[in-house]
Order: structure tokens, then sequence, then C-alpha cells
């Protein structure tokens, strides 16, 4: 005898989803370990985000057990809190990584950029061919007084101009 109507279907479905969200879960770690070995560089230091998402995801099945005395919760409610978990609790160690990868900032002045000592005079000093010379570097400002729009993106322009309207 087979059962069938609203209650067996919404049984079938909720047991596909399970299985179909467990497939995923099983997949996902393994390849977001993967991911922070590459990124890291470092098999010691790769598990230690997963370890801070795992300790969250052991906890993150409270917060759908509180909220289901309250409402009714869907079966995926805690495979979500997982998934949303893992995202954020990797991120800022991944960002950290990706930050040491890149090394030490870039030299700032122009003197640093282009190779000259550091001690060597500054834009608007006495030796006006070293001037010149700077004024042709793109980037660089030609009078120290003039503000430089090069950089200044569309949405700041805009809110200059509406601020002068209002």
């Amino acid at each position: 005898m087979k059962s069938s109507g609203y209650a067996e279907f919404n049984r079938q479905a909720d047991e596909s989803v399970e299985k179909g969200l467990l497939t995923a879960e099983s997949t996902a770690i393994p390849t977001t370990l993967l991911l922070l070995i590459l990124v890291f560089r470092s098999a010691a230091a790769a598990p230690l985000p997963l370890a801070v998402a795992g300790v969250s995801v052991v906890g993150s099945p409270a917060i759908p057990v509180v909220v289901a005395q309250l409402t009714s919760v869907p079966v995926f409610a805690t495979d979500l809190t997982t998934a949303l978990l893992l995202g954020p609790g990797t991120a800022p160690a991944t960002a950290t990584a990706a930050a040491a990868m890149r090394g030490p900032p870039m030299p700032t002045s122009a003197h640093q950029k282009y190779g000259e000592p550091i001690g060597a005079p500054e834009p608007g000093s006495a030796d006006p061919q070293r001037n010149r010379d700077l004024r042709s570097i793109p980037g660089t400002r030609r009078d120290p007084l003039q503000p430089d729009f090069s950089q200044v993106g569309g949405g700041l322009l805009m809110w200059s101009l509406g601020d002068s309207n209002s």
C-alpha cells in the first residue's frame, strides 16, 4: 500500500532536500579547505578559519530551535545557517592572507617611485629642471595649490554638485 497526498509529498520533498543539502555541505567544506590552503600556502593556517566557522556552525542550530518555538521553520533553515556562516567565517582570514601576499605598500613619493634619492629636493624647490621633469610624470600635480581632480569619482563630483544647489 502506497501513501499519497500532501503529507507524503512534503515528506518526500524534505528527504530530497536533506539529501541534496548533505551532498552540498560535504562538497563545500573540503573545497573551501582546499581553497584556503591555496590562499594561505600553509596546511597549518588554512584550517583555522574553518575551525572558527565550525564553532559557529555547531552553535548555530540553537537559533532555528529558538525561532521554531515561536513560529514554523523550514527544514533547511539549519543548512542555510551553515552556508551563511561558512562565507563570513572564512572571508576575513582570506582577505588578510591576500593582503599579506601583496607585500609591502608601494612608495608614495615621486622620488621613491622613480628611483631618486629620498633626500632629493621636493617639487616646488629651487631646482626648475627637476620641477619641469616632475610635472611631466603622470599623476603628479602641476601646481601644489591647484587641486587634483584626476582621481575623483563621478559620485563624489555629483555629491558636491548636489550640495551647491541646496
